[in-house]
């Protein structure tokens, strides 16, 4: 489980970020790549032959009110709201080899399906996820025909006294 003490002083939206990118790189098949938080694209993957690009992104999708729950003291500390944050996880993997090319993206899909399965509150940051089902990009580097992309949706479910802080 990814420990997410060291994200105390972010915003749940943030530590939610950090703790999905957390999960994410501390998944072994993810062991030789460094799992990108919010980054661009490069236009050449490095990496030799086992070149593969994995990054986790805000998705520009407003956040969803599910909830709100209010207390019966004269402050607002009962005050509480559920919501929704949607993530993009980038997911690419460029070799020559055809076949190569779709094992090794097939196996990264499934590593991710399985490192978020494994943790759904992301080491207690959230109160639940859903993975959506890819999305295959035609190709996010035009410029390399031996591309295979998907990004990939994760919608966080989070609580707390705001959506702002």
């Amino acid at each position: 489980m990814f420990d997410v003490s060291s994200l105390a002083d972010l915003t749940a939206v943030d530590r939610a970020h950090g703790a999905l990118h957390g999960v994410l790189a501390a998944a072994a098949e993810f062991a030789s790549i460094t799992v990108q938080l919010g980054a661009v694209l490069p236009t050449v993957l490095e990496g030799g032959d086992t070149r593969r690009w994995l990054n986790v992104l805000i998705a520009p999708i407003p956040i969803q009110i599910l909830g709100e729950v209010l207390g019966l003291g004269e402050d607002d500390d009962g005050y509480e709201v559920e919501y929704i944050q949607t993530y993009h996880l980038e997911w690419l993997v460029q070799r020559d080899n055809d076949a190569a090319r779709k094992a090794a993206f097939q196996a990264g899909l499934l590593a991710i399906d399985a490192a978020l399965r494994g943790d759904r509150t992301l080491g207690g940051a959230a109160r639940g996820l859903t993975l959506g089902p890819p999305v295959r990009e035609p190709n996010s580097l035009p410029f390399s025909p031996a591309t295979l992309s998907a990004l990939i949706p994760v919608r966080v479910q989070l609580r707390g006294r705001s959506v702002i802080g």
